[in-house]
């Protein structure tokens, strides 16, 4: 890369941390007003017209026991699932698999709805739901 397109790609990056800096700023005022909120990755209109939030993950395989699969912390599966019961827009985990590059994906209905064989939760400071990888769609099979 030249010198135009190193600079190119850190002046990205500091609009990226300017960016970065406001939003801590607001979460920060938010917290101090103990308004409860989280942060969207991505929110999409499908084709049919209906609102869609995306939560993207980028981590390894949980190995086992008790199963491979991916996941997310609890209390933002109850947050995408409550901002749902409020609102009707489906909330979505979708998955990039380090280092594979798979791809999976499944609606958070579905997951907040599964039988316990197909999850579980970890313990500690920063519980996990674990699912099944069976339980997820692949939307791209990785790096080939």
């Amino acid at each position: 890369m030249n010198v135009k397109g190193q600079l190119e790609v850190l002046q990205d990056v500091i609009h990226v941390y300017e960016g970065l800096v406001g939003e801590n700023e607001i979460r920060g005022i938010l917290s101090r007003k103990r308004l409860h909120y989280f942060q969207a990755e991505i929110v999409f209109k499908n084709g049919k017209g209906r609102w869609g939030l995306i939560e993207v993950k980028h981590q390894e395989r949980f190995e086992p026991p008790p199963f491979e699969g991916h996941g997310l912390p609890r209390w933002q599966l109850e947050a995408r699932m409550g901002f749902y019961k409020d609102t009707g827009v489906v909330p979505y985990l979708i998955i990039v698999e380090k280092p594979t590059g798979i791809i999976y994906s499944k609606d958070m209905i579905t997951l907040s709805t599964l039988d316990k064989s197909k999850f579980f939760d970890t313990n500690g400071t920063k519980p996990r739901r674990i699912f099944k990888l069976s339980v997820f769609d692949v939307l791209k099979k990785g790096k080939e």
